[in-house]
């Protein structure tokens, strides 16, 4: 809900389905490698960065899209910090039309790195009210 009402006030809704997901991931499945903090926080930067990159690059479209959820899913991977929602991160930010102000490119990451943080703290609230660990690890 927290996340749903700032995605509104900055017009960024796009980003909840990935979000959501994620914190499913934490909360849901706190143990698995692809909940901790590394790779929801990491993850979601790579996504929203290759998203960003590749549209950049190569226009604004489903092709781009699907070529970025893939580089980015490789790049997690080679950074140790798999997070399938964060394919979705790429998806949304390679369809989001960027203007030609790379301030609004900023914003979203920005927006993307806040959010990502506050999932976590939410899922280690969350996950500490159920009795449950969380993190695993942190790094």
């Amino acid at each position: 809900m927290t996340m749903a009402l700032i995605s509104n006030s900055i017009s960024d809704l796009l980003f909840l389905p990935p979000i959501g997901a994620a914190m499913a991931l934490i909360v849901g499945a706190p143990n698995l490698p692809l909940a901790q903090p590394r790779n929801v926080v990491v993850g979601h930067l790579i996504g929203c960065i290759t998203g960003i990159l590749i549209s950049r690059l190569f226009g604004v479209s489903i092709i781009t899209a699907a070529i970025a959820a893939g580089i980015a899913f490789a790049l997690m991977l080679i950074a140790r910090a798999a997070h399938s929602p964060a394919t979705a991160t790429a998806i949304v930010t390679a369809l989001m039309p960027h203007g030609p102000d790379i301030g609004n490119d900023f914003r979203l990451l920005g927006f993307v790195f806040a959010s990502s943080i506050m999932i976590v703290a939410l899922g280690i609230l969350a996950n500490r009210l159920r009795g449950l660990r969380y993190p695993t690890y942190w790094w």
